[in-house]
């Protein structure tokens, strides 16, 4: 969609009188459907609507570009088909609203053309075939000094529903948010935290979960896909649906302030947590075992010779 994307929530038909094509809206009564959209976009706009297993999808063409909507009875996930980045589209998304964007807010992108993860690093991802999407969230009352604990329950999210929806066993949390299955990268995560003063105003999260793809071309040392695992495909428009709520029921701990257990499992779901690995930093390779993460999410290493090793991000890496 060009231009700066709009958002605006709506709930009848009165509150849909001023919207525009440019606009870009979640319904939050699926019987408005069909009447919304075909009054507001009677030439640009084929509705086309179909049942899932959990919600009503719409798709049709809008300003140009083919839009696929996903509406749940409370919340909203927005399809796209294609998007230079899921994390920038949902900040024109809160740059544009004129009112507060509503926290749970999913956008979802068949394709990404800059799709990236930590550091910058791009996510290859086989059009259609995967799950991209950000999620966003307003934790005001998360200190700034333990927004790790932001990534810690999405880790956990993510990991809940590789292992409970897909069957997936073997699933660990790569520090300090990859993804993996045995020694192969399933899915990425990128924090983005918004702070003013002492308070998280917003994070747009950012994940790829490889779900369907069955060949991986770019130079990424060890990607693997659900597909490649259990030989099974699976509908993605589904899987977005179940790893928002694993997220958001994993966010649940933080709002109810349960921190030490969701360090806890954290910690119990890290891969290489029990016993010596090849790690290398800036002096080169060594061997060493996870001892603990620290609150703002600083890794604890104990090499063979018994000496503590503290790391930021990026600091060492993982020899695989």
């Amino acid at each position: 969609m060009s231009g700066v994307a709009r958002f605006c929530l709506i709930l009848s038909l009165e509150d849909a009188s001023f919207v525009a094509s440019g606009w870009i809206f979640v319904v939050k009564d699926i019987t408005l459907y069909s009447t919304l959209f075909l009054c507001l976009f009677p030439e640009s706009y084929y509705l086309c609507e179909k049942e899932s297993s959990v919600g009503l999808i719409c798709e049709g063409w809008l300003d140009g570009c083919w839009f696929k909507t996903y509406v749940m009875v409370e919340d909203g996930i927005l399809f796209l088909n294609e998007v230079d980045s899921t994390n920038a589209y949902m900040r024109l998304l809160l740059d544009g609203a004129e009112e507060t964007v509503q926290e749970g807010l999913m956008v979802c992108a068949e394709y990404q053309s800059q799709g990236r993860g930590q550091m910058d690093n791009r996510w290859e991802s086989a059009r259609g075939e995967n799950l991209l999407f950000s999620l966003l969230l307003y934790p005001t009352f998360v200190a700034p000094s333990d927004m790790f604990l932001i990534s810690q329950a999405v880790s956990l999210g993510v990991k809940d529903m590789l292992n409970d929806y897909c069957g997936l066993s073997d699933i660990s949390i790569k520090w300090p948010n990859d993804i993996y299955w045995r020694d192969k990268k399933i899915a990425g995560i990128l924090v983005e935290n918004f702070i003013s003063g002492h308070t998280i105003e917003s994070s747009i999260v950012g994940i790829g979960i490889n779900i369907n793809q069955k060949e991986f071309f770019s130079d990424a040392p060890n990607p693997v896909s659900v597909t490649q695992i259990t030989g099974k495909e699976f509908n993605v428009d589904e899987c977005a649906a179940v790893v928002r709520k694993a997220i958001l029921d994993r966010y649940i701990y933080l709002l109810n302030a349960k921190l030490e257990q969701l360090r806890g499992d954290y910690f119990s779901a890290l891969y290489r947590r029990e016993g010596y690995f090849p790690y290398r930093d800036a002096a080169g390779e060594f061997f060493a075992k996870i001892e603990e993460v620290l609150p703002q999410g600083t890794l604890i290493l104990s090499d063979t010779e018994g000496r503590r090793r503290e790391y930021s991000f990026k600091e060492v890496e993982f020899v695989i």
